[in-house]
C-alpha cells in the first residue's frame, strides 16, 4: 500500500516536473514570436492548461481509477515548483 502511494507521487511528482519545463520552454518559444498579440499568447495559455489539466486526469484515472487525493495534487504543484525554481 505504502508503495504504491509512493510510486504515485513520484508519478505526479514527475509529471508537474515535465509540466512545468514544457510550460517554460513552450513560453519563451511563443512570447519570442508573438510579442505583440496578447490574446494569442492567453489563448495558447488557456488551451496548454486546460489540455494539461485533462492529461493529468487521465493520468489519475489508470493510476488510481479516478480517486483524487490532497497528495496528488502537492506532487504535481512541488514538481512544478521545484522545476520552475532550477530552470530560472
Amino acid at each position: 500500500m505504502l508503495i504504491e502511494q509512493l510510486l504515485t507521487f513520484a508519478i505526479m511528482f514527475s509529471y508537474g516536473a515535465l509540466l512545468s519545463s514544457f510550460y517554460h520552454n513552450f513560453s519563451d518559444k511563443l512570447a519570442r514570436y508573438f510579442t505583440k498579440e496578447r490574446v494569442v499568447v492567453h489563448l495558447v495559455d488557456f488551451m496548454s492548461v486546460f489540455l494539461s489539466g485533462i492529461l493529468g486526469l487521465i493520468i489519475i484515472i489508470f493510476l488510481n481509477y479516478g480517486i483524487l487525493r490532497f497528495y496528488y495534487l502537492f506532487a504535481v504543484g512541488l514538481g512544478f515548483l521545484i522545476t520552475r525554481k532550477i530552470i530560472k
